[in-house]
């Protein structure tokens, strides 16, 4: 596709960038060509994935400052870009800027780690004090951006793989968002079992907030239905079996996960892991409400949510059921569009279900009921999935998953072994 047609492909109400007048204006080309090929979603759309408002995502792609890091990748992330090529991309924008003198968003610096060499994206890591670690864990590689902040492959002192979540530096000069981050760690420390991603360590108090959860090398449920398509139902199963049972030890704790959608259920080698439990909860009424950034994938939300009424665990029962007819189908059960018309129909709308399969139908419409008092309870999901899995009865081994989902796994653990 030409320039000319990819403006076209863009809309009208953005102004022509040319990509030839300088860094700025190449990095920002960029990212509207990601965008084009992503389906040209619009704005309002894009700031639901990304975490970011509308305006925040189009300033970065107008082509007159270079955004934020943080803006950047969230914005490549809500196009399925892939989060180091747009950090090495936005590293040699800023190097070439800092040659000419033009403006630069202000970001925290990135700088290699300890074993790192300049140049290499793979080793590019911010840490909360700037020198290649969060607390004592060593950044190696970023691995996810979302509305709260950015997400590394990191090592114990021993060696062991962690995932670090390091806060967004506007955030963490909010002592609202500081206070529920403080006490949502804190029970989601208390969450224990084999289908979650276990929150091992955090701090709190420090310049940049940081939580430290055991890494999972495998994608997220979302990414692995992007590359590889959706899943058979007989890994459904044994898919949704294990998330409920997530769902029983986040709700063991006392906590509402709040935030249960495909890319917060990470795919391994012996099952689902279960991601952020309770952390999305930090977030409310604080900061990141007021400056419109927003939370959460319309798709699984559930309508009292979305209505303003009480939270119980029955709204995770509802991520649920849209959580398993995306596995099955590769697309949510309220359809696409703007996020208004997709919140209308979570609250007034049935689901739209017939691509799966009688037996998952039945279960699906279940967990949408628009009445959170008539969906399922936990147990009797974990039921339903060993009646309807038989042949397995819900026994996982290494080969639960499609070839090339399990060969995905395993070129990503031969790729942390070499780090």
């Amino acid at each position: 596709m030409n320039f000319a047609a990819e403006r076209a492909e863009m809309g009208r109400r953005e102004l022509a960038v040319d990509p030839a007048a300088g860094p700025v204006e190449s990095f920002a080309h960029e990212l509207r060509r990601l965008r084009v090929r992503a389906g040209s979603p619009s704005y309002r759309a894009l700031a639901r994935k990304a975490g970011y408002s509308a305006s925040a995502l189009s300033s970065a792609a107008s082509g007159t400052t270079l955004p934020s890091l943080d803006v950047a990748l969230a914005y490549a992330g809500a196009c399925g870009g892939d989060p180091r090529q747009w950090e090495a991309r936005w590293q040699q924008a800023r190097r070439e800027l800092t040659d000419i003198n033009e403006p630069v968003t202000d970001t925290p610096p990135v700088r290699a780690g300890a074993a790192g060499k300049p140049g290499d994206p793979l080793e590019w890591t911010v840490a909360a004090d700037e020198a290649g670690y969060a607390g004592p864990y060593r950044l190696r590689r970023l691995i996810g951006a979302g509305s709260m902040g950015r997400v590394y492959l990191a090592f114990t002192p021993g060696g062991r793989a962690v995932a670090v979540k390091v806060i967004r530096a506007d955030l963490a000069e909010d002592a609202e968002f500081r206070r529920r981050f403080a006490q949502e760690v804190a029970a989601a420390r208390r969450v224990h079992g084999i289908f979650t991603a276990e929150v091992l360590d955090a701090d709190t108090e420090g310049l940049r907030p940081w939580c430290a959860s055991a890494y999972v090398p495998g994608p997220s449920l979302q990414d692995a239905i992007a590359h590889h398509g959706q899943l058979p139902a007989e890994s459904i199963w044994l898919l949704a079996a294990g998330v409920t049972e997530a769902l029983q030890n986040i709700q063991a704790a006392g906590l509402v996960h709040r935030d249960l959608k495909p890319s917060n259920v990470l795919l391994a080698l012996d099952g689902p892991r279960v991601i952020d439990f309770g952390i999305a909860r930090a977030s409310d009424a604080t900061h990141l409400t007021r400056t419109g950034i927003q939370m959460g994938s319309p798709q699984f939300i559930a309508p009292e949510h979305l209505l303003g009424h009480d939270i119980t665990p029955a709204a995770d029962v509802f991520a649920l059921g849209g959580l398993i007819a995306f596995a099955a189908s590769g697309q949510g059960p309220f359809g696409d569009g703007v996020d208004p018309a997709v919140l209308y129909r979570v609250v007034h709308e049935p689901p739209s279900l017939h691509h799966l399969t009688d037996e998952l139908r039945e279960l699906v419409e279940a967990c949408l009921h628009k009445q959170p008092e008539h969906r399922p309870e936990l147990d009797a999901i974990i039921t339903t999935c060993g009646e309807r899995s038989a042949a397995t009865s819900l026994k996982l081994s290494s080969q639960w998953l499609p070839t090339a989902y399990l060969a995905d796994i395993q070129r990503r653990i031969a790729t942390v072994a070499t780090l």
